[in-house]
């Protein structure tokens, strides 16, 4: 009864030692990541690609195939690395796969979940065909590429429902048909092949594109040369040189120097001009010329790219009254006459700035002698808003003024983007004076 008992002890433990090490191998394969196939391409009408993400850990990959998705699997590949080709398969038909990990632990391979099933077709894709540009007696032709395409064939014919015969079996994505008529329309198909084994397998015909050529060939334009007019505030031009035989430009605009030109309109002239742009924002800039054929327009070449900087966004000054806006008084100190200088303006600040800088210049030729006073003074304001100005200035005596001495006065802001200037003339002669002013 004691022997049975410690067998049956002996018994339980076995058990629970053998539950335990395959509950733990269990849970270290649930834990092992399933790969995920990530593309299946084709090589050849006859091949494809298969390929899926690493698994951290993975000593190799198990890769199965069936001719159904819910039909019987069978393994076709054990590899180490993330992609496998799968070679001699039958043309026009559907396979699916699906991949799995897996390690050794303990001694045992231990294999993760399947990925999920994907699938392809054994066939090459239509291409799409697009016409490019016509001449008098080329027309252009293109199409996207076919992955796993070997070539292609061209078909051209006179008619839409005519017979078409080949004329050309490129590899490039690309083609000009020479040696037409003038004026004349074509129509054009393509398809795509690959050879394996010998045999040649074809995609389907690409849709019918037809092409007219042109009664006279398009003028040849040169690359206009473009450079920069002028710049202010956040308004800029761009000027050209015209070249022979265009009809009209167009210009092209990006924020980056490596690409992503957009079109942003045409001129006939000689200068495009921009408003609105961002302060202090670089815009790169390149023109084209075109020309007109029958009805369609045709393109030069770009000119070289322009590099412009927009400034800062300055406040709008407008001054108070259009004449005179800069108003004098004179006086005298002992044997010296000197003049003081009043100005009225209204600034509008439309940049939030928190000052404007405001230059007083002087300038004339008292007794003979050329003399320029000037100073510059900074106005604080707490924009953005519409400020009064109302400032006397002093900038200078005329000392000894003969009779018919020239002064000129100038008021400045803003880098002298907007400023107005007096002339005014002062006689000196028994203590009488006259004064006269007007718009420089």
């Amino acid at each position: 009864m004691k022997l049975l008992r410690s067998m049956s002890v002996v018994t339980l433990v076995a058990l629970l030692l053998l539950t335990s090490a395959f509950t733990g191998e269990a849970q270290a394969a649930t834990k092992f990541a399933a790969p995920q196939i990530s593309t299946i391409t084709l090589k050849n009408a006859r091949s494809a690609t298969i390929k899926w993400g690493k698994v951290f850990g993975a000593k190799g990959y198990a890769v199965y195939r069936a001719t159904k998705k819910s039909g019987k699997y069978t393994e076709v590949k054990t590899t180490k690395y993330a992609s496998f080709t799968d070679s001699k398969l039958t043309a026009n038909k559907t396979y699916y796969y699906k991949v799995r990990a897996y390690k050794t632990q303990g001694g045992k391979t231990v294999y993760s979940k399947y990925s999920p099933v994907k699938s392809i077709k054994m066939q090459l894709k239509t291409p799409v065909l697009a016409g490019g540009g016509a001449m008098k007696t080329t027309v252009a032709l293109s199409w996207d590429k076919v992955v796993g395409a070997g070539g292609y064939q061209v078909y051209r014919a006179a008619s839409q429902g005519g017979a078409y015969q080949k004329i050309a079996s490129p590899t490039a994505t690309a083609f000009t048909d020479g040696g037409l008529a003038a004026g004349q329309s074509y129509f054009y198909k393509v398809r795509a092949y690959s050879k394996v084994l010998g045999k040649t397998y074809y995609s389907k015909y690409s849709g019918v594109v037809k092409m007219t050529t042109l009664l006279q060939d398009p003028p040849t334009l040169a690359a206009p040369l473009a450079y920069s007019m002028y710049i202010k505030d956040t308004t800029l031009s761009i000027g050209f040189y015209k070249v022979a035989n265009a009809e009209g430009y167009e210009l092209y605009r990006s924020t980056s120097a490596t690409g992503g030109f957009t079109s942003i309109g045409t001129s006939t002239g000689d200068a495009f001009e921009e408003t609105n742009l961002t302060p202090e924002a670089t815009y790169y800039y390149k023109v084209r010329a075109y020309a007109s054929v029958g009805g369609a327009r045709y393109y030069g070449p770009f000119g070289a790219v322009v590099t412009v900087t927009t400034k800062e966004k300055t406040p709008k000054i407008s001054f108070v009254t259009a004449n005179p806006v800069i108003s004098e008084s004179l006086y005298k100190n002992g044997f010296f006459y000197g003049t003081k200088l009043y100005y009225d303006m209204i600034v509008t600040d439309t940049a939030g700035q928190t000052s404007i800088t405001i230059t007083e210049t002087m300038s004339g030729s008292p007794n003979g002698n050329s003399k320029t006073y000037t100073q510059t003074r900074v106005i604080p304001i707490n924009g953005p808003g519409t400020y009064h100005l109302s400032q006397e200035m002093w900038n200078g005596y005329a000392g000894y003024a003969d009779k018919g001495s020239m002064f000129t006065y100038k008021v400045s802001a803003c880098g002298e983007t907007y400023s107005r200037a007096y002339t005014c003339c002062y006689s000196a002669y028994n203590g009488s004076w006259a004064h006269y002013f007007g718009l420089t």
